[in-house]
């Protein structure tokens, strides 16, 4: 009864991450610790064969993701040769790994830790720790150490964007809370503040302290604001 209703909730979209995470399991995958589908409706992983499936700790699956064990196409075989070569393989995603949006993970793709998948990739073979890849076929297109230093370059260019979109569009200053990680710039370091920072750790309970300790270059929100000239 409890795989049926799973089952009623995948098909009817209201199946929750944890849920589709149990259903998985259910069916002999392995899903790690903290790993998230963002969108497990619109996520498709290899049901048949989902027993050859591993995906590791604090992942996040993104909504359209596909991740296969096997393939159909000996049914062309089939029809041509009347042979039957089936086609199996396990599938392994590493810890700490982001899967972006429409991305497929074919059979035999072996993912290490810590790295990042771009949207639309399609990945097969080997992936080393520490990358990043996109295309189809997907190559690697930086380091992790490199996409470290490119995405801390835009960091504060970034904070700028949110805040003039929510200024513009909302006609009104935004608050702590819409800044998220951004709150690092300038959010007083005082218990007072602390709040926000703890609502940042919903899914990993480091955020909070990691945001805590960046660099802060401005006195509070207020001062961002008038130094970047958006008020």
């Amino acid at each position: 009864m409890k795989i049926i209703n799973a089952l009623k909730k995948k098909i009817s979209g209201r199946m929750s991450s944890e849920e589709y995470s149990a259903y998985l399991r259910g069916k002999g995958a392995t899903i790690g610790k903290t790993t998230v589908f963002i969108d497990p409706k619109q996520t498709h992983v290899d049901e048949q064969a989902a027993f050859l499936i591993s995906i590791g700790d604090y992942c996040t699956i993104t909504a359209g993701v596909t991740i296969l064990a096997h393939d159909y196409s000996f049914s062309v075989l089939n029809n041509t040769y009347g042979i039957m070569p089936q086609n199996h393989r396990q599938t392994k995603i590493g810890n700490n790994v982001f899967v972006g949006r429409g991305a497929t993970i074919l059979m035999g793709a072996e993912i290490g830790d810590n790295c990042i998948i771009g949207a639309g990739a399609v990945v097969s073979g080997k992936v080393p720790d520490n990358t990043v890849w996109a295309g189809n076929p997907a190559k690697q297109i930086s380091t992790l150490d490199a996409f470290k230093e490119k995405r801390a370059k835009y960091y504060e260019d970034g904070a700028i964007t949110l805040a003039k979109g929510i200024i513009t569009r909302l006609g009104r200053k935004p608050t702590y809370e819409e800044m998220g990680a951004y709150i690092g710039l300038f959010a007083p370091r005082t218990e007072e503040f602390r709040k926000y920072f703890e609502a940042l750790s919903k899914r990993y309970e480091t955020v909070a302290d990691n945001v805590w300790n960046m660099e802060k270059k401005y006195i509070d929100l207020d001062d961002f604001l008038e130094k970047n000239h958006l008020v």
